[in-house]
């Protein structure tokens, strides 16, 4: 049978201002029970490469589990990812733990056997995005970051509902086609592709409790972000943002009688987003909610 790596990504935020270390375990496990274990996280002098100090090391040309191996790697730092996946990808390490200060990090299993379940401690995660409350973070599995940045297309894979926010569950079960692939010079199998993403922004979102709660969504066909209203002849002011934290608009808008409220995004890209909804009148209030543009 054939073997498949699957790769993961971690992008993670410039936090120098943060002297804790920060650091996760990732479980895997295969459709026939086959197990394993890396620990990834944030300290401040680590480097993209591999720090001894911090207890990493590389197993590159080592022995290891053919049946099924996690570990860390940058075979696809170095080079530029075309959508199709057609250059060969070539690691200068491969190790079992790794932590990153401003950059991101790969992660390749080899896999025989298909699906297999990606599980982590839900708390460690909550924990984490909570001791940043000057920025909203949030901490997301998805399988594709094309070259215009995340979620502009869905060019190969297929992830569960687009992402997997990791405060909001605790594992999710994927199967082989949920993944980009392409050829490696360590294995003459194909690689997968997936990447688990830091999603930050440096305006703090602050939402008050509320008997009613806005909702709101992203409607494929008008193109616009819909919000749906607490109150008939409220002021709001919006600020939308990007995966970033860039502000793409801002606007004051009135609403009128129960429906909601549509505000035009066919011209920024597709991607993923944050409506922060400032309520002016009657009485001042602030929520927030993501939403998926594709």
């Amino acid at each position: 049978m054939k073997n498949f790596s699957l790769l993961i990504v971690c992008l993670l935020p410039s936090l120098a201002v943060f002297s804790q270390e920060y650091s996760f375990p990732l479980y895997f496990e295969d459709a026939v029970g086959n197990k394993d274990t890396l620990i990834f996280g944030f300290d401040q002098s680590a480097t993209t490469g591999v720090d001894q100090n911090l207890g990493e090391a590389n197993l590159l040309g080592q022995p290891y589990d053919s049946t099924f191996f996690a570990f860390f790697t940058d075979a696809a730092n170095s080079d530029d990812l075309d959508c199709r996946l057609e250059k060969e990808k070539i690691p200068s390490y491969i190790s079992k733990k790794q932590y990153s200060s401003d950059y991101y990090i790969e992660i390749g299993v080899i896999n025989h056997h298909w699906p297999i379940k990606i599980s982590w401690k839900k708390n460690l995660i909550d924990s984490y995005e909570q001791n940043y409350s000057e920025s909203s973070m949030h901490v997301i599995l998805t399988s594709w970051n094309p070259p215009g940045g995340w979620f502009d297309s869905f060019c190969c894979g297929s992830w569960p509902g687009g992402f997997t926010s990791m405060s909001d569950t605790s594992g999710i079960q994927v199967g082989m086609n949920n993944f980009c692939r392409y050829k490696t010079n360590f294995s003459t199998d194909s690689v997968s592709l997936l990447y688990v993403g830091f999603i930050y922004y440096t305006e703090a979102i602050q939402t008050k409790a509320n008997e009613k709660t806005i909702k709101c969504w992203y409607s494929k066909e008008l193109q616009s972000l819909c919000i749906q209203p607490i109150n008939e002849n409220a002021v709001y002011k919006i600020d939308l943002l990007n995966f970033w934290g860039t502000k793409m608009l801002t606007k004051q808008i009135s609403s009128s009688g129960n429906g909601p409220i549509n505000i035009q995004m066919n011209h920024l890209p597709n991607g993923l987003y944050f409506a922060r909804i400032h309520q002016l009148k009657p009485n001042s209030s602030t929520f927030s909610c993501k939403i998926l543009k594709r």
